[in-house]
C-alpha cells in the first residue's frame, strides 16, 4: 500500500513539474506591451541549429496610417484585450514592386509594426541575467521601398543582444509635403521616432535594456541614423549610433522642392488648388495604389534620376513644436548641433555599383551624361544654372575621375558615381564631427564568396549578407568558411560596439588581436579585408578633389554635401 501511494506521489510530482514547466515556456512566449499581451515563438536558428531564440513579429507600434491619418504623424496605437499573435511578419509599407523597378505595387498603408528577437541560448552562455543591451535596425532603399521582413536575426541572435527591426513609411506616404501643418513631411522618420519611444517604454519586457539602445541601418537606414543624431526630437531614445554605406549628407537624401512635387500630385488627380488644407483632404481620398504609381511617373513629377534624387524624400520643415528636422544638416553638424553618443560609420569599394543597376535594367540610360554633362555637377554646390563655374566643375570632374574620355565608361562611371552618391557626403560627416564624440571608421573590401560588384570591389549593400541571415526569395546563405568568418567577426565588431560603445574593448584572435582606433587627426580606419588591418586617411585624394572644388565653385550655406 505504501509503495502504491509513492507510485501516485511520485507520479503526480511528474505530472505536476510538466505542468509547471509547459506553463513557463508559455509565459515566455507571452510579453506584456503598453498597448497589450502579445504571444511569440521559440526558434532555431537557421544558422546555429544549437542557437534558440524568442521571436516576436507583427507587433503593432503606431495605429495604421490611414485614411484621416494618412500624411500624419504617427499615433499611438490602439490597445487590445487578450493575447494578440505575434508570430508572423507585418506587410511592408507601400511601395513600387520589385524595389521601384517594376510597375505593379505590393505593400499595405497599415504597415507600422516592429519585429523583435531575444536571445535564449546566447543569454544562458553567456550566463547574463541582467537587461542586455539593445540594437535597433532601419532598413535602407532610398526612402521609397525596404522592408523589416527581408533580413533574418539568426546571426545576430549568437550574441547576447536584443534585435528589434522596425518599418516605416516611404516614397510619397513617408515624404510627402506641403511644408506648412497640412502634410509637414518627414513621416517616415517620425515614425522611427515613434518605434524607438515604443523600444523605450517596452523592451524590458524582452530583457532588453531601454538604457543601451544602439540604432544602426545601411543605405537610408545610415541616413536615417545620422537624421536621429541631428534631430533635438531624438535625443535621449539612443545611445550609440552605426551608419553603414550612407549619410544625411547624400544627394538622394533630401528634397530641395517638397511642397512643389506635393501639388504636381495633385494636379494629376484633378485637384486644382493653391490651398494645402484643400490638397491634402483631396490626396487622402486617392487609392494608395493609384497615389504609388503616380508619385513614380516622370509624366506628373517631372523628370528625375532614380539613384540621384527622389520626388519625396527627406526635406526641411517649417519650425515648430512638432517638426522633426528644420535645419539643414550640413549646418548642424558644422555647429556641433547633434546628439554626442559613440558613433560608427564606414562604406564599401563599390558603392556605385547601385546606381549602374539602374543602367542595366534600363531604368535609366548612361548616354545622358554625354547629352547632359551638367548632371556631374553636385546638386549640393548651389551653382547657379548660368554661373561659369558650371563649366569648370564639369571639365574637372571628367578630367579627375574620366582622364577626359568619354563619361559613358562604366568603371570610371561607376567610381564617380561611388563618390557622388555616397563616399563625399559620407567622409565629410567624419571630418565634421570627428572632434565632438567617440568615432569608428571603416571600408569593407571584403569580396566574398557572392560578389554583387562590376569590377572587383564591393557592390553597395554587399556586406549584409554577413550581418543578417538572408530571407528573400533569391538570396542564398553565405556557405564557405571564409565567408562565415568574415560574418564571425563582423557581428563581433557590431555587438561589441553596442554592448561597450568600442568595437574592440580588448583584444580577441578572431579579430586578428586588432585594436580599432576612434577616428582623429590622423584618420585611422578599419580596412576589413580577408585579413584585418588599420589604415590612415581614407579616401584622400577623392576628398581633396572635392574640397578644393567645392572651395572654388560652392555656394554656401550647404544643406547637404
Amino acid at each position: 500500500m505504501k509503495s502504491r501511494e509513492m507510485q501516485r506521489f511520485t507520479l503526480l510530482t511528474f505530472v505536476f513539474a510538466l505542468l509547471a514547466y509547459i506553463s513557463t515556456e508559455e509565459n515566455d512566449l507571452i510579453r506584456d506591451t503598453q498597448y497589450g499581451k502579445i504571444r511569440g515563438e521559440l526558434v532555431r536558428s537557421a544558422a546555429d541549429p544549437t542557437v534558440e531564440f524568442y521571436s516576436f513579429k507583427g507587433v503593432p507600434y503606431a495605429r495604421p496610417p490611414t485614411g484621416q491619418y494618412r500624411f500624419k504623424a504617427p499615433y499611438s496605437a490602439k490597445s487590445w484585450s487578450g493575447v494578440r499573435n505575434t508570430t508572423e511578419s507585418a506587410e511592408k509599407c507601400v511601395q513600387i514592386a520589385d524595389n521601384f523597378n517594376g510597375k505593379g505595387v505590393v505593400g499595405s498603408e497599415d504597415c507600422l509594426y516592429l519585429e523583435i528577437f531575444e536571445p535564449k541560448t546566447a543569454r544562458e552562455r553567456e550566463n547574463q541575467h541582467g537587461p542586455l543591451p539593445v540594437m535597433v535596425w532601419i532598413h535602407g532603399g532610398t526612402f521609397i521601398f525596404g522592408t523589416a521582413r527581408s533580413t533574418g536575426s539568426d546571426y545576430l541572435m549568437q550574441k547576447p543582444v536584443v534585435v528589434v527591426t522596425l518599418q516605416y513609411r516611404v516614397n510619397v506616404f513617408g515624404f510627402l509635403s506641403t511644408e506648412d501643418s497640412y502634410a509637414q513631411g518627414n513621416h517616415g522618420l517620425k515614425d522611427q521616432l515613434h518605434a524607438l519611444k515604443w523600444v523605450q517604454a517596452n523592451i524590458k519586457h524582452f530583457g532588453g535594456d531601454p538604457n543601451k539602445v544602439t540604432i544602426f541601418g545601411e543605405s537610408a537606414g545610415g541616413a536615417s541614423v545620422l537624421h536621429h543624431l541631428i534631430s533635438k526630437k531624438s535625443r535621449g531614445y539612443f545611445h550609440r549610433a552605426i551608419s553603414q554605406s550612407g549619410s544625411a549628407l547624400n544627394r538622394w537624401s533630401f528634397q530641395f522642392n517638397p511642397r512643389e512635387m506635393a501639388f504636381k500630385l495633385g494636379k494629376h488627380f484633378g485637384i486644382e488648388t493653391t490651398s494645402s488644407k484643400q490638397l491634402v483632404e483631396k490626396l487622402r481620398e486617392i487609392d494608395y495604389k493609384e497615389l504609388q504609381i503616380a508619385a513614380f511617373n516622370k509624366s506628373v513629377v517631372g523628370f528625375y534620376t532614380p539613384y540621384y534624387a527622389q520626388p519625396f524624400a527627406p526635406s526641411l520643415e517649417k519650425k515648430s513644436d512638432a517638426a522633426f528636422l528644420s535645419e539643414s544638416m550640413f549646418e548642424s553638424l558644422e555647429k556641433g548641433e547633434y546628439t554626442k553618443v559613440p558613433y560608427m560609420s564606414g562604406y564599401n569599394t563599390e558603392e556605385g555599383s547601385f546606381a549602374y543597376d539602374y543602367i542595366v535594367n534600363r531604368r535609366a540610360n548612361i548616354s545622358m551624361y554625354e547629352e547632359h554633362p551638367e548632371l556631374l555637377v553636385p546638386n549640393s554646390m548651389n551653382i547657379s544654372d548660368d554661373s561659369p563655374c558650371i563649366q569648370e566643375v564639369i571639365h574637372k570632374v571628367k578630367k579627375f575621375y574620366f582622364k577626359d574620355t568619354n563619361v559613358t565608361d562604366p568603371y570610371n562611371w561607376i567610381k564617380f558615381m561611388s563618390q557622388d552618391l555616397f563616399v563625399r557626403g559620407i567622409i565629410k560627416t567624419m571630418d565634421l564631427i570627428y572632434q565632438s564624440l567617440p568615432m569608428y571608421v571603416y571600408l569593407f573590401s571584403y569580396t566574398g564568396g557572392q560578389p554583387t560588384s562590376y569590377f572587383g570591389g564591393v557592390g553597395h549593400y554587399q556586406e549584409i549578407q554577413y550581418l543578417w541571415y538572408p530571407k528573400g526569395p533569391n538570396d542564398i546563405p553565405i556557405e564557405s568558411e571564409e565567408d562565415k568568418l568574415t560574418s564571425r567577426r563582423l557581428i563581433t565588431l557590431w555587438t561589441n560596439f553596442a554592448i561597450t560603445g568600442n568595437p574592440t574593448p580588448k583584444r580577441d584572435e578572431l579579430l586578428q588581436n586588432i585594436v580599432w582606433p576612434q577616428f582623429d587627426s590622423t584618420k585611422p580606419y578599419l580596412v576589413f579585408d580577408d585579413n584585418l588591418s588599420i589604415a590612415h586617411n581614407p579616401n584622400k585624394e577623392d576628398t581633396e578633389f572635392w574640397n578644393e572644388l567645392y572651395q572654388k565653385c560652392g555656394n554656401p550655406p550647404y544643406i547637404i554635401y
